[in-house]
Formats: C-alpha cells, structure tokens, sequence
C-alpha cells in the first residue's frame, strides 16, 4: 500500500479519503500519513454526523447524511435504482 500510495502521489495524484464510520477517533494508515486527504461527515446542520469518525487528523468535512446516489444491483442488471445514503464515503466525493 505504502508504494502504491508514494507512487500515485509522485505523479501528482491526490488522494481523497472516507474517515471512517466508527464515531471515534481512529484513523487508519492513509488517514496518518498527513499526505493524503481525510474526509469526515456532517448532517444536515453541518455538525459532525453522529457516526463520523473525527480527530485532528481529519482535514476536511463534507455532508454524508440522507445524500441520494445510483446503485447497481448486483443481482439483476437491469435493476439499477436511487438510494439514499449516509457514510463518509458517500461525503468524500462531494
């Protein structure tokens, strides 16, 4: 992971990544690089979504509460739908 990491930011890359939905203060081998960027989550009233994992750490916060987003079902492809998710992941990419 850590070549992969060095190589990809070497070429100019930069790396977005979900804090994690733990509620705690933990963060993971990319959050402690300090190279990478780590996203947390907020609710609707721009406060730290409940689940979010938080520290100082975290570089910056997007909404990850109630966003709706596409997904595939895996089990019939011609079943694709909208959903409504929570989740750092679902914030990083705003």
């Amino acid at each position: 992971m850590a070549d992969a990491t060095d190589y990809f930011l070497a070429q100019g890359g930069l790396i977005f990544h979900a804090a994690g939905n733990d509620g705690a203060d933990s963060p993971d081998y990319l959050d402690n690089r300090g190279d990478c960027i780590s996203v947390a989550a907020t609710d609707s009233n721009d406060a730290a979504a409940d689940f979010t994992n938080y520290g100082d750490w975290v570089d910056v916060s997007a909404p990850g509460t109630a966003i709706w987003s596409t997904m595939h079902n895996k089990d019939d492809d011609t079943n694709d739908y909208l959903t409504e998710m929570d989740g750092t992941s679902i914030g990083t990419p705003i």
